[in-house]
């Protein structure tokens, strides 16, 4: 297929290009069968031109494309490098897959970074001397050529700005001792070497191998040991840097929070009035909450404290002497009240005794007759002295009875019978009268328990009782 004008604007309508020659800057014949590389006259502003996968056997026809930047001719039939002489500003260069057997006519190319020769006919260092010529280059792409030359080490090595080799594919690397670490001690700028990167670990490593090799002559054991010190070394410095940087980290979190607590700090006092701060307890940290004391208790403190400041001397500065003799004379009173009332019986009123035991555990049929039984058999005598205090335990109350199930009323009087339970004891009959001084029921009330005499010891008096059991009556919740 011919290169016509006009198939190439039409090529330039089918990619969105501009009709205008001229102001294009990329052009896209790739894969179209093109024999030869010609009427490219108006497209003057190209600046990466596509040309790749067509039969093209030579580099011609780009007089006028002064301003190119790319060029892809990879997968030609092309076997010289040729025709460039007016692509001054080249950067990238890709010649892979076609015939070419020597690098050649590039020196010119003082811009061009990227050459790729893959896949060509290369076969020893003197077909790829020619890259000396171009020291901007920092990408080659040499790989599965035939090379079989180990002389071409120390043609790359001279490369001053080379980071980029492939070499993979070649015989040569077979023939190269320890390969890698070869080529990356001897092309000091390598940043990647056939399929990985080199990193700054590996290119120390490197470098204590290669200067231990020609210090050792080719002893590749001190090399090797040489590198082992160097990795240690590494291990050690990463050690340190990260440790380093976790004490920094915790540094920035001390450092953050710090800066929150002052920021809400501030927030906080912003917010809170003068006078408004809460008082805060410094032992535990927590909000002192004030509580306002009621009348009573202030009322009450004052009484106390007035009574304390008020008080005779002798009653808080007295020496041990008056307190041991005021003690003294209370125990005697004491002790003289104690025999007083066990000489002459504590004075007890034995019927209000049984009728508070009767009212206490059986309880009155209804809260209406209540209080006119109580006023009929229990009147409290002002003749009675008060009993005086005495150490003396009374005993407990009697156990709870069975209240006697009722009989008809006959005569105004209601009839029981005694409790069959009680064989010793001898039911008293009470009768209970509402306020109209009509009966309305009875029941049967043992007499209450022998009072204990004071004159008995202390010891017989304070035995522990057991509980009560609970009442049997119906009515219980109608005492008050």
């Amino acid at each position: 297929m011919e290169m016509e004008k006009k198939l190439l604007k039409k090529l330039c309508r089918d990619n969105d290009l501009y009709m205008t020659p001229s102001i294009n800057d990329r052009l896209y014949l790739h894969y179209k069968g093109f024999r030869s590389i010609k009427n490219l006259e108006e497209y003057t502003g190209l600046k990466v031109l596509w040309l790749e996968g067509n039969g093209l056997p030579r580099i011609e026809g780009l007089e006028h494309q002064k301003e190119l930047r790319t060029l892809y001719l990879h997968e030609n039939l092309i076997y010289k490098i040729e025709g460039l002489e007016s692509q001054l500003l080249l950067d990238t260069l890709n010649l892979s897959q076609n015939q070419i057997s020597c690098i050649e006519n590039l020196g010119h190319l003082k811009q061009l970074t990227s050459l790729a020769l893959k896949s060509n006919y290369l076969t020893s260092a003197k077909d790829i001397a020619h890259v000396l010529e171009v020291p901007s280059l920092s990408v080659l792409d040499i790989q599965s050529n035939r090379i079989n030359d180990t002389d071409i080490v120390d043609i790359l090595a001279q490369l001053p700005n080379l980071k980029v080799l492939y070499l993979q594919g070649n015989e040569v690397v077979k023939h190269i001792k320890q390969y890698r670490k070869t080529m990356v001690y001897r092309c000091r700028k390598l940043k990647y070497l056939d399929d990985r990167p080199v990193f700054d670990d590996e290119r120390r490593r490197v470098e204590a191998w290669g200067k231990a090799l020609e210090a050792s002559n080719g002893d590749f054991k001190a090399a090797q040991e040489a590198e082992r010190q160097e990795m240690d070394a590494i291990r050690r410095e990463k050690k340190e840097r990260d440790e380093q940087n976790f004490l920094y980290f915790e540094q920035m979190m001390i450092e953050g929070r710090r800066k929150r607590r002052e920021e809400e700090e501030r927030k906080r006092k912003a917010e809170t009035p003068e006078g408004d701060e809460d008082e805060m307890n410094i032992f535990s940290g927590e909000k002192i909450i004030p509580v306002e004391d009621c009348a009573f208790l202030q009322q009450e403190r004052e009484r106390r404290w007035e009574a304390v400041v008020n008080a005779p001397d002798a009653l808080i500065c007295g020496d041990n002497n008056a307190a041991k003799e005021n003690n003294q004379e209370a125990e005697n009173n004491l002790l003289s009240t104690n025999d007083t009332a066990t000489s002459g019986g504590i004075p007890v009123d034995e019927r209000r005794i049984e009728v508070l035991h009767q009212c206490a555990t059986v309880g009155v049929a209804s809260s209406s007759g209540k209080d006119p039984l109580v006023n009929a058999l229990f009147q409290v005598s002002d003749a009675i002295p008060a009993a005086p205090v005495s150490l003396t335990a009374l005993a407990p109350p009697p156990a709870p009875i069975i209240l006697a199930p009722e009989t008809p009323f006959v005569g105004g009087v209601s009839e029981v019978a005694p409790a069959a339970e009680s064989t010793h004891q001898q039911a008293l009959p009470l009768i209970a009268t509402d306020s109209t001084n009509n009966p309305t029921s009875s029941c049967l009330l043992p007499p209450p328990p022998p009072l204990m005499s004071s004159t008995e010891p202390l010891e017989e008096t304070t035995q522990i009782t057991p509980p009560l059991p609970p009442p049997t009556h119906t009515d219980v919740n109608e005492l008050d």
